[in-house]
Formats: structure tokens, sequence, C-alpha cells
């Protein structure tokens, strides 16, 4: 199999697969979809809240604020939680958003992928104070594990195909290329044949 790098951005990558079956490409794809392991918000323990937002949404909100892994690919599918505290009280006569850029993240490994995600509005006199933790999954499990906007693949013939990944943020495509390929290195070692 030959791999061609068409075209690169930060978060698009389009390559052409050649000497490759539709059947493998199509297999690569899924994985680059759904199967790769990534870090969320997982656990969110609220101690206060005095918005007039409910617990669960809030806590829904905070699950999708997309977070990028630092660490080491192979430890990312034993990881423990890492911890995440928000804490705000609003002291102002106007209305306060709170973004995600007030998560404070206690581990080198968790970096926010965005800090202009509203979270929740406050006014004068409202408190929160939550402590986030994080786990490891894949698009499988929950769509708050994606790294992947827009994965497909285009027929140039009938071993070749023509790949455009887009990324989330929180690897860049061509990791996503790379991981997608253990991935299925890994599938492949753990077939049983009869």
């Amino acid at each position: 199999m030959k791999v061609d790098i068409i075209k690169e951005d930060t978060d698009i990558l389009v390559f052409r697969l050649t000497d490759i079956t539709i059947s493998l490409a199509n297999a690569l794809r899924r994985i680059m979809l759904s199967d790769i392991p990534n870090i969320a918000i997982d656990d969110v323990i609220i101690h206060k809240n005095t918005t007039v937002m409910c617990d669960e949404i809030i806590a829904h909100r905070l699950g999708l604020i997309p977070l990028k892994y630092n660490g080491d690919y192979n430890e990312l599918k034993n990881l423990h939680a890492l911890s995440i505290r928000l804490t705000c009280t609003c002291n102002d006569m106007h209305i306060n958003t709170v973004y995600s850029n007030k998560l404070n993240i206690q581990d080198s490994r968790c970096e926010l992928l965005s800090g202009d995600i509203p979270i929740v509005k406050m006014i004068k006199g409202q408190e929160l104070d939550i402590e986030l933790f994080t786990s490891t999954g894949t698009h499988n499990d929950h769509s708050k594990w994606s790294y992947v906007t827009s994965c497909y693949y285009k027929i140039l013939s009938e071993n070749q195909v023509e790949f455009f990944v887009e990324s989330v943020g929180c690897y860049s495509p061509r990791e996503i290329l790379k991981r997608a390929f253990i991935e299925l290195k890994e599938k492949v070692k753990q077939m049983h044949y009869d």
C-alpha cells in the first residue's frame, strides 16, 4: 500500500491510497471516524450551582467541550481520570457569560481546544463550583469523544482511493491517519481464524 499526501492543512488532510482494496479502505475510514481513543469530560460533580441553568444541562455542555491529550498514545487507553475545576462567582451588575477558558485544567497532558465555548450565563450573586474528571472513550461510545468532523473517500479505480479527513483539532489529520493504521493493525491481530 502506498500513501500520497495531496493536500495538508492544520485540520484537513487529503491523501491517496494505492494498492488497497475497497473493503480495507472502508475499514480504515470507519476506524478514523469512531475507533481512535480520546479524552473528554465524563464525570461532573457540582458542589454549588446557584445559576438558573439545571445541573444536568451544565454537565452536558461541559462534556462536549473538546479536549486534547498531549501524553503518550499507548498510555491513553488505560489513563486514569484527569482533574479539572470550574469555580466562578458573579459580583457584577451585568449578565456575565462563563466561557470554557475558565476551566482550570490541573494536568499538563490535557489541553483545552477552545476557550470561547459558552457554558452558562450568571448574574450578581450567582456561583458555580464544579469538579470535573476526564475519561477515555471512542466516538462509538459517545460523540463527546469524537475527533473527526468529516472523513470520506472516493474510489478512483479498483485499487486506488482518495481520502478527505477533517479534524476537530484534538489530533492533526496526519496523526489520525497514523493512529487509524495502529488500530487497524491491532484489530487484525485480534482476529480469530477457525
